[in-house]
């Protein structure tokens, strides 16, 4: 007797072969279904059938590679959140002699919770690593219409060079004040006199003391996905008073007020 229920199976087509071929041992199977809108089981049996690596069926996560890919990125500059910013990974044994540096998904989405300002989430394609939490829509959105993130990174002209050379040989601005008057931000112009080979370096800005009410606002505005442009308008310091201060209180090291301590606690469960 035939069972009319059954389930027909859907045959592969040709795009999806494509597809599953080059996400396989870059994106969890899990992923790759969801893209596909088959089932786990299906995928994982199509993979086995085709004589894919069986690595990736154990692993809950994307590589750093394909990460970096997918928020169009440098791999380099994922790297370097890594160290700077403990960006959580794990290695993969392949071989004896290879590992793949991977990341838990879930992991990432909490991460970049707490550090929207290094991400331009606008280039993230909706839903490519399965369902997303519920603040990123509003970030991709924000992204989209920030245009302190998407700041002037164009080529350098001779002119602007030469200005350059001659902001820093005199002695007399600060990083924030050429960056204002040069329309990029602070830390294009610190990599820029290091690929000039320039000695000379702009002025240091005095050390300023924050206000509980500043870090407290602060701490919304980095709640928000504010760029460390926009922080450094808003309080007239520098990008790089402003990574330092987000640091401690990232790092939980900025607790002097109750009121602020319970703020940390309330976004850290976020």
């Amino acid at each position: 007797m035939i069972d009319h229920k059954r389930k027909i199976r859907r045959p592969w087509t040709k795009e999806e072969l494509l597809y599953l071929d080059d996400k396989w041992g870059s994106f969890n199977y899990v992923l790759i279904a969801e893209k596909l809108e088959r089932t786990p089981e299906a995928v994982k049996m199509k993979a086995i059938r085709l004589g894919y690596s069986n690595f990736q069926l154990s692993q809950d996560g994307v590589t750093l590679v394909e990460l970096a890919a997918a928020l169009q990125s440098d791999y380099k500059k994922l790297r370097r959140w890594v160290d700077r910013y403990d960006l959580p990974v794990f290695k993969v044994k392949i071989t004896d002699k290879q590992r793949k540096i991977m990341v838990n998904i879930d992991s990432f989405w909490k991460w970049s919770n707490l550090h929207r300002e290094l991400i331009d989430f606008s280039k993230l394609e909706k839903n490519t690593f399965g369902a997303e939490p519920d603040w990123l829509n509003e970030q991709r959105k924000n992204d989209f219409l920030n245009k302190d993130k998407k700041i002037k990174n164009s080529y350098w002209t001779d002119q602007e060079e030469q200005k350059l050379v001659r902001f820093v040989s005199e002695f007399r601005y600060t990083y924030t004040e050429i960056a204002a008057e040069m329309s990029r931000s602070e830390k294009t112009i610190a990599q820029k006199l290091i690929d000039l080979e320039i000695k000379a370096r702009p002025l240091k800005s005095g050390p300023q003391k924050w206000s509980i009410e500043e870090t407290v606002k602060l701490f919304g505005m980095m709640n928000q996905g504010c760029s460390k442009v926009e922080m450094a308008k808003s309080f007239n310091r520098s990008e790089t008073a402003i990574s330092g201060k987000l640091r401690k209180i990232k790092a939980g090291k900025d607790g002097r007020n109750y009121c602020f301590q319970q703020l940390h606690r309330l976004f850290l469960r976020e």
